[in-house]
């Protein structure tokens, strides 16, 4: 079976390493795989963030740039890596991807096989609603992500809240969608390099993701100074960048927490600074799936996330983890507080946290349902 992804890349972040992921443990089963990056010209991306996780001697990499997201070239360009490349199945991973691909499928190789990989929806919808259903909001990417479906064989989503928003909204449907959780390899988290010097407080809580709205780390923030109220000697660590980091750094100064958090950017070694702390945070205000929550599985420090789709698939409260009420700042205080007077007890949360990484997320159990969501694609099932 020869497999084509094809992603349109912004930056390095859980739709990127899923794909890596994928094409990794493909690629060690024997399976034929290929991946075409797509770009904007303005954007200076930098592959080897995006690609480092990928072995680009085994695995090939197309790249296409363009100079705006509607421009027609990238069809053109597709199109002829796909026939060039004589593949079995093209894999689309999120709405730019599952566009352009649906356009090759309809205009130039009508008899593609080709799926779609759901990793969330419209930033405008999850930043206003979440990923709860129930809402419709009739803009452009609603109606492009309909136009798509239509051309794709079959689509999968990452987590049961992405799926049940998607089948709501009435863009998939049931009978052709299906949930395939992400799955991860431990040793390709652990080789991440682990380093002491990241530590910079008697008592340490990390954040790590994009520095957008979406992502919550205002919540964080503004609990901050009750937190000091109970344990002075704390730092608050942001790994991460993105277009809200003025807004953040803007707060932050508001409320004369300059001494307490340090803004760190975009880091290759996220899980150093989640192992070197004692509590990772995840505020969001809806995750597709929520890749750091597993990182900091990995990492044996304990998580506090809202009780959002799909953190509580990750997180059984008080048992791997803990959630608390979306958006409720008292309740994050109290949490946070809680989790640092309390190491000895979190060595149980971690654990189990582990534990239910290894049986319920391996990348054994995504591959097995992947390589059937494959067939079933190819059968028309």
């Amino acid at each position: 079976m020869k497999i084509l992804f094809v992603i349109y890349i912004r930056g390095f972040a859980g739709a990127e390493k899923f794909v890596a992921e994928v094409l990794s443990q493909l690629k060690e089963k024997g399976f034929e795989v290929a991946l075409t990056c797509i770009h904007l010209e303005s954007d200076g991306l930098n592959y080897q963030d995006v690609t480092c996780l990928i072995d680009t001697e085994k695995i090939p990499i197309h790249y296409i740039q363009i100079k705006n997201a509607f421009s027609f070239k990238v069809i053109k360009d597709l199109a002829a890596i796909i026939k060039a490349g004589n593949f079995d199945v093209v894999h689309s991973n999120m709405i730019h991807a599952d566009f352009w691909a649906s356009m090759v499928k309809r205009l130039y190789v009508k008899n593609i096989t080709l799926v779609s990989t759901k990793h969330g929806y419209d930033n405008a919808y999850a930043n206003k609603f979440g990923l709860y259903p129930g809402h419709r909001i009739y803009n452009l990417y609603y109606f492009i992500s309909l136009f798509s479906e239509k051309n794709i064989t079959r689509s999968s989503t990452i987590s049961e809240g992405v799926y049940k928003l998607w089948i709501d909204l009435g863009i998939c449907s049931p009978t052709k969608t299906e949930v395939i959780h992400y799955g991860f390899q431990l040793q390709s988290i652990e080789k991440q390099p682990v380093s002491s010097d990241v530590r910079f407080g008697n008592k340490q809580i990390c954040i790590v993701g994009r520095l957008i709205d979406w992502k919550g780390h205002e919540f964080v923030i503004r609990a901050l100074p009750s937190v000091i109220k109970h344990l002075a000697d704390v730092k608050l660590i942001i790994v991460g960048s993105g277009e809200h980091e003025s807004y953040l750094k803007n707060l932050v100064n508001s409320l004369y927490l300059n001494n307490y958090v340090i803004f760190e950017g975009f880091k290759r070694n996220a899980l150093a600074y989640m192992s070197q702390s004692d509590v990772v945070i995840v505020p969001s205000i809806s995750e597709g799936f929520g890749i750091v929550t597993v990182e900091a599985f990995v990492s044996k420090t304990p998580v506090i996330a809202f009780d959002v789709p799909a953190c509580n698939e990750l997180i059984e409260d008080g048992h791997s983890g803990f959630l608390i009420p979306p958006y409720d700042i008292d309740k994050l205080t109290e949490k946070i507080v809680y989790v640092l007077q309390n190491k000895t007890e979190m060595k149980t949360i971690t654990d189990n946290a582990y534990h239910r990484l290894t049986t319920v997320f391996s990348s054994e159990k995504m591959i097995e349902k992947l390589l059937r969501f494959y067939e079933k694609a190819l059968n028309k099932a």
